[in-house]
């Protein structure tokens, strides 16, 4: 009896027989990979929303930094200095590293970077959760909206990560 060779989805790392033309998982086209030809197979290039999510890491940087900037040349008395701004500014600073890892990152297309992403933008929405609650002198309306267009704009990027074909053929290394 012929032993039937089993080959790993590239995609979602399913076990398939080989021979399959389509993963009857995540239904990515298998491309066929010889491993005895140390073959490599070519992910997708970093382009569409990944690149709009990539600008707008960017230019999260820039106002993290331009806050600091008006911060160190305005400068905060100790009067001002409330557990919200004290919170805001670890946050941001913390939020500054992880924003320039998930750049480099992103283009180095590892297949880890979505799930660190996903769980990147689930701690902004713990963060947000945190300093709503220590907003307490901030107009509840203006905090009230942005908070609401912040967390579903979060939970777009969460679902693309997670589900998005494209993703899922550009993180393949």
């Amino acid at each position: 009896m012929k032993e039937s060779h089993m080959i790993e989805c590239p995609w979602c790392e399913a076990k398939l027989e080989s021979g399959i033309k389509h993963c009857p998982k995540c239904e990515n086209e298998i491309i066929d990979f010889d491993s005895r030809q140390n073959e490599i197979v070519e992910s997708s290039p970093v382009g569409g929303l990944l690149m709009l999510y990539a600008a707008t890491c960017v230019i999260s940087i820039f106002l993290i930094m331009y806050n600091y900037v008006v911060i160190l040349r305005y400068g905060i008395s100790v009067h001002n200095w409330t557990s919200y701004s004290a919170f805001i500014a670890i946050y941001n600073f913390i939020h500054l590293f992880i924003l320039i890892v998930t750049i480099l990152l992103i283009f180095k297309k590892r297949k880890f970077v979505p799930k660190l992403i996903v769980g990147f933008e689930v701690l902004n929405l713990v963060s947000l959760a945190i300093s709503y609650f220590l907003a307490n002198d901030l107009p509840q309306k203006a905090l009230i909206m942005g908070a609401t267009i912040k967390v579903v704009w979060l939970c777009l990027w969460i679902c693309y990560f997670l589900f998005s074909k494209r993703v899922k053929q550009t993180f393949i290394h």
